[in-house]
């Protein structure tokens, strides 16, 4: 009886230490934002091989 208490209080403090380490894990810092000032986009010329009826992909 006193065996099945400590295996079951040895299981509660490996689940504790896994369920920290976990959430430590999840809460490094994010990275910065990216700058968003960079605007040197060029023209993208899409030539299709196969006939699309018209339609088009919407882009973005």
């Amino acid at each position: 009886m006193i065996l099945k208490k400590r295996w079951r209080s040895l299981l509660w403090v490996c689940l504790l230490l896994v369920t920290a380490g976990t959430l430590a894990a999840g809460t490094r810092a994010a990275p910065a934002p990216a700058s968003a000032e960079h605007r040197d986009w060029k023209n993208v010329t899409l030539l299709y091989l196969s006939d699309i009826k018209g339609k088009i992909e919407p882009c973005g």
